[in-house]
């Protein structure tokens, strides 16, 4: 005899945590980033849970301007890692995109309020990882969506999406010069 609450349990066990239109926004930010202006307004309008929304270390980002007062404040993708801001200024899309001085900025104690998401604690998440896999398995039986390409990149990047709404000159701690980081004293 097959008890309900086995059957609660087997469904339960089954069925995701997060739905596939969640990962999906998730997806297409680690693809596009900023640049897809309606897919910043899914991400922001997400239901994340508060554990998704935490760092308690540095977080740093490479950006390129014309002026020291270029410093434009707002969300943006942000990495736990400075040898992975540093090597963004390497990659293509940087190179076609840059400015005449490339920067490197590091938030210290990231202010908790102002973080959108933190994907490298996401994807160490064992119900995220299931959820992807259930998605994954609907979408190879034909019964479901492939997740946008996006998603491949998982936390190779330690990426913080956050919104820097305060931005200083303290805020720079390296100028690409010559192609050396060239520490800048404050």
């Amino acid at each position: 005899m097959i008890r309900l609450s086995d059957l609660l349990k087997e469904v339960n066990s089954n069925t995701p945590v997060y739905n596939f239109n969640f990962i999906e926004t998730i997806a297409v930010w680690q693809n596009f980033g900023i640049q897809d202006k309606s897919n910043l307004k899914k991400l922001l309008n997400l239901n994340i849970p508060q554990k998704f929304k935490a760092v308690n270390f540095p977080i740093y980002r490479v950006i390129s301007i014309d002026e020291y007062t270029d410093l434009f404040p707002g969300i943006g993708s942000w990495t736990l890692d400075i040898n992975i801001a540093k090597e963004f200024a390497n990659t293509l899309w940087y190179l076609e995109n840059q400015k005449s001085k490339t920067i490197l900025l590091q938030i210290d104690n990231p202010k908790q309020e102002n973080v959108i998401l933190n994907i490298d604690y996401i994807f160490k998440d064992q119900d995220f990882v299931n959820s992807i896999a259930y998605h994954e398995s609907l979408a190879s039986k034909k019964k479901g969506k492939w997740f946008n390409e996006g998603l491949g990149i998982e936390d190779l990047q330690r990426e913080v999406i956050y919104n820097a709404n305060e931005l200083s000159r303290k805020n720079i701690i390296a100028e690409l010069i010559n192609g050396k980081w060239k520490k800048i004293s404050q």
